[in-house]
């Protein structure tokens, strides 16, 4: 079991997630926007209508943005169900890990995403109650 204030949610609504993604589209349309007026590639128009979009777009990732910090509660709590603590898995094969969040009283819109560290780094981001991770030898 893994709980306490070293356990973090991350990924949730502010911290990463849909805006940061969003924020990216936006830097990707201004970009979009500013090449096609200068290299005249589309009319005047297009151009423009792109930057407001990514003005439009990268306003919302703002609005839609937190503090940026992940959520944590002392009470929440991951439980490894399988494999069972000390058991050998194959290398180089694909080894279903199957997990129980406790989040000790944080709201279900709270969590996020799953991240399996192996070694130290980051395996596998993934929201599913089995995740599946390939180990090294």
């Amino acid at each position: 079991m893994i709980n306490g204030p070293d356990m973090v949610f991350a990924h949730t609504l502010g911290s990463g997630g849909p805006d940061l993604e969003l924020t990216l589209i936006a830097g990707a349309l201004a970009v979009l926007g500013i090449v096609f007026f200068f290299q005249k590639a589309v009319k005047p128009a297009v151009s423009i209508g792109l930057l407001v979009v990514s003005i439009g777009a990268g306003a919302f990732a703002f609005a839609m943005g937190g503090d940026g910090e992940p959520v944590s509660s002392e009470d929440a709590s991951i439980t490894i169900l399988s494999p069972a603590d000390g058991a050998t898995v194959p290398a180089n094969e694909p080894v279903e890990i199957t997990y129980e969040i406790d989040p000790g009283g944080l709201p279900s819109d709270q969590l996020g995403d799953m991240h399996v560290y192996v070694d130290g780094e980051l395996d596998s981001m993934q929201m599913t109650d089995v995740l599946e991770v390939e180990l090294e030898p």
